[in-house]
């Protein structure tokens, strides 16, 4: 069953026992091609060891097969932005907002990519409603005010 493959995969890739790990994501494909799940769990395996370029591929396949999955979206974003892609990042974070419209940690992480295009006020308003949605998003705050700074507003 290939879902037992991917609980083992992950398991192998806490023990950093990265080559198993993707051997065992490579086995539950090898079961059913169209395990968008195991794709996405896959990417995370692969950004996780620093192989962006493989798991933004593997993101990408899982989207094919469930264009409205918003882990490997909101996955597939942070990959891009670690790789420097970020209108691309951009791009798979708004798929996620789309998605699922009160997701913070997509909401943040569009923030801190527009931030980071010099589009403080763009990733203020993110800032905002990851904060309005989940009140305690330390990170959330902490980058809201960085943005602020960033443009003068100290106050605030």
């Amino acid at each position: 069953m290939p879902k037992s493959s991917t609980i083992g995969a992950m398991l192998l890739g806490a023990l950093g026992r990265i080559d198993e790990a993707l051997a065992s994501y490579e086995q539950a494909l090898a079961l059913n091609a169209n395990y968008a799940e195991a794709l996405s769990n896959r990417g995370n395996m692969l950004q996780i060891f620093n192989r962006l370029d493989e798991a933004v591929a593997s993101y990408d396949r899982a989207l094919e097969l469930k264009p409205d999955y918003a882990d490997a979206s909101n996955s597939r974003g942070n990959a891009l932005k670690h790789l420097g892609r970020f209108e691309e990042a951009v791009r798979s974070y708004d798929t996620v907002v789309t998605i699922s419209p009160s997701s913070a940690s997509a909401l943040n992480n569009r923030g801190m990519i527009l931030k980071v295009m010099g589009r403080c006020e763009e990733a203020l308003a993110d800032f905002d409603a990851a904060v309005a949605f989940n009140p305690d998003f330390v990170e959330a705050h902490n980058n809201r005010g960085v943005a602020l700074a960033e443009i003068g507003r100290y106050d605030e």
